[in-house]
């Protein structure tokens, strides 16, 4: 595999950096997540429509246009290093999902051109009986504004529209307020299959999707973290100099490098695995996860502390890195879950 992105890959992500720092500075992403509905409606309309962040890998008829994970993944990684409060993770993978679907020509023409909102809600416990679906999903990030969420159960992937009868959506207060979310409760909902040819192993593919991207997302907000770190220490003085002329700051910052471009290189190569090798990728995935999500954790966490006192505010984005990091580490069910998987893929 040639692990090195190319130059299209590189331009589509300086172009959507130098959007979102336009579009969605850290004054405006904190106007958006202090009200409800949390999340920026209008910039995920001119993501999603105009620069077609969900479309690599679809087929054009459905607004889709050539690419694969490695692109999504690029998009992950600017979004979060933006702290972008747009809902790309589950939109993507409900992309993913719909294009294998009988439903994908209603839906997905849609879902691409950012007109409409439909969502993967993870990890839940949903089963049919008598052609409704009973159970529970614990956590869904943006899933109270899905028009239709895509949920995963025991035979099949449900179709469930929003407003359902026997859906009841909770809104959940979390660690990050960059990210919303809720969980569903389901009690005789409908049941109405995505029509997949193998159900089983779409869930399985998207779930290493989920790992890839939220890795890829994890090292954007970690590469945000080193440069506020970096730039911090080279405007602070104390003792009448820069205190990152001291060398226990330096060795700190060397270190966040470090992790940060070991966690870099395990989520490209689950990226590129999943586009060219996809018999490494569902090993790839959690690899990268796991390792972004640590990495990701403690460079924010080493951030807040070279920061001082600025860094535990409010009005530091520090603060909301961390907030960010610590959450996210268990959005797909968290270390534990994650090393499970990983463990019964390597045959341990």
């Amino acid at each position: 595999m040639d692990l090195l992105p190319t130059a299209e890959q590189r331009s589509f992500g300086d172009t959507l950096r130098g959007l979102l720092r336009a579009d969605c500075p850290s004054a405006r992403m904190r106007e958006v997540i202090a009200e409800p509905p949390g999340w920026d409606r209008p910039l995920w309309q001119r993501l999603a429509g105009e620069l077609g962040v969900l479309g690599p890998g679809i087929p054009a008829g459905y607004g889709g246009f050539p690419g694969g994970v490695r692109e999504l993944a690029v998009v992950a990684t600017e979004l979060g290093r933006a702290l972008a409060p747009v809902p790309f993770l589950g939109a993507a993978l409900a992309a993913r999902a719909l294009a294998r679907g009988a439903d994908r020509d209603r839906l997905l023409p849609g879902l691409l051109a950012g007109r409409s909102l439909v969502l993967w809600a993870p990890g839940g416990q949903v089963s049919e009986r008598d052609g409704a679906l009973h159970g529970r999903v614990r956590l869904v990030p943006h899933g109270a504004a899905a028009e239709v969420l895509l949920v995963p159960g025991a035979r099949d992937v449900y179709l469930v529209p929003g407003e359902s009868p026997g859906l009841t959506r909770i809104q959940l207060s979390t660690m990050d307020p960059t990210r919303p979310a809720c969980a569903l409760e389901l009690s005789g909902v409908p049941a109405r299959g995505l029509g997949a040819a193998d159900p089983a192993r779409l869930v399985e593919e998207i779930e290493d999707l989920a790992a890839i991207l939220l890795a890829a997302e994890q090292i954007g907000g970690a590469a945000a973290c080193l440069d506020l770190a970096v730039a911090h220490v080279r405007r602070r003085e104390q003792f009448g100099r820069p205190i990152g002329s001291f060398q226990a700051v330096q060795h700190r910052c060397a270190d966040m490098y470090v992790t940060a471009q070991l966690a870099e290189a395990a989520a490209w190569h689950a990226a590129c695995a999943a586009d060219l090798l996809p018999a490494e990728a569902p090993v790839a995935a959690r690899v990268a996860v796991l390792r972004s999500a640590d990495a990701y954790c403690r460079i924010a966490a080493d951030t807040v502390h070279l920061h001082g006192g600025l860094g535990f505010t409010w009005e530091h984005d520090a603060q909301l890195h961390y907030r960010r990091a610590r959450a996210g580490a268990q959005l797909l069910g968290g270390p534990v879950a994650q090393r499970a998987v990983l463990a019964e893929r390597l045959g341990v």
